[in-house]
């Protein structure tokens, strides 16, 4: 946090967090065929309250970086 270049990786991590969240939130849609609606209603709205995505990634470009430009794990689909 002491630099751009050190703001610019946190900023890369907290987006990659929110697009994990996405795609979990989406694959819990497709992977579980024959669900009530009210599942898929839910997880589609989870989806959509991870916009936090679009919001980080835009201020990643202030920076002069693109979501990708950083190593992210996969810690969220490894607990999935």
């Amino acid at each position: 946090m002491q630099s751009d270049a050190g703001r610019a990786v946190l900023i890369h991590a907290l987006a990659h967090i929110e697009f994990s969240a996405i795609n979990l939130a989406l694959g819990a849609v497709w992977r579980f065929p024959s669900m009530p609606e009210d599942f898929y209603r839910d997880w589609l709205k989870v989806a959509a309250e991870e916009a936090h995505f679009s919001l980080l990634t835009a201020r990643l470009v202030e920076f002069g970086h693109a979501y990708g430009d950083f190593p992210a794990h996969d810690g969220l689909w490894d607990i999935a």
